[in-house]
Formats: structure tokens, C-alpha cells, sequence
């Protein structure tokens, strides 16, 4: 199998179907698809939404640097449902890469109380 070489990013030893760049791709181009990052349902979890234009969390407390907004805000849930957006901040979480646990934050984060889960944007967290 080392003999082969990817089609997506010209590395040989794995097909493009296994490429790590085609999964980044297809993570990003794909809409409306949410799934859990934790397994636990506390105020720490959180949900990865492909869909979501922002992160959102429904606890303003577990901000660092709450702003209010001078005027709310609307964001566009599922179904169709209009939630009201109070304010962003930034929120410290741990990730885990290689294997290790990292202290890492999230900006940018808005305050929508409405929200049953905190939710974690792919599009916004690809873009930065």
C-alpha cells in the first residue's frame, strides 16, 4: 500500500478516501450536520454544528469577557426558530490534541440563553 499516492494531496501511503485533507474539506463544505464533541450533558459540553454561523452558549457565565450588546441580536435556529443573541464573549475550553489536554478559548462566542446545547461552529472555528 505505500507504493499508492493520494489523489487529494499527492502524499503516497494512504488513498483519498483516507486523506486528512479531504476530511477537512468535506467538514467544511457540509451543511446543517451537528454532532456531540463530549459525551457528558453538563455546561461544559458542547455540540460541533457545521450549520451554526457562530459558537453559541446559553451560560453568559462562562465567559471571560462578556459584552452586551447595545441592541440583541437574532440568529436562525433549526426549524426555522428565531433565538435572541444578548451579547459574545470569549470562553476558555480544553481540547485535546495529540493526545494531550490543551487549555484553548474560543472567541467570538454569543450569549443566547434559548440554546439547549453550547454549540461549536465549524465553519466559524475553519475560518479563523
Amino acid at each position: 500500500m505505500n507504493n499508492i499516492s493520494c489523489f487529494e494531496c499527492g502524499i503516497s501511503g494512504h488513498k483519498r478516501i483516507n486523506c486528512r485533507q479531504n476530511r477537512i474539506k468535506t467538514l467544511s463544505s457540509s451543511s446543517g450536520v451537528a454532532m456531540p464533541c463530549t459525551v457528558s450533558q453538563d455546561d461544559k459540553s458542547w455540540i460541533a454544528d457545521s450549520g451554526a454561523s457562530q459558537h453559541m452558549a446559553f451560560n453568559s457565565s462562562i465567559s471571560e469577557s462578556f459584552m452586551r450588546f447595545a441592541v440583541p441580536g437574532v440568529v436562525n435556529a433549526a426549524g426555522g426558530k428565531k433565538l435572541i443573541v444578548y451579547g459574545s464573549g470569549q470562553v476558555s475550553v480544553k481540547t485535546l490534541v495529540a493526545g494531550k489536554w490543551q487549555e484553548n478559548h474560543l472567541t467570538d462566542v454569543w450569549y443566547v440563553p434559548d440554546l439547549k446545547y453550547q454549540l461549536f461552529s465549524v465553519s466559524h472555528a475553519l475560518s479563523k
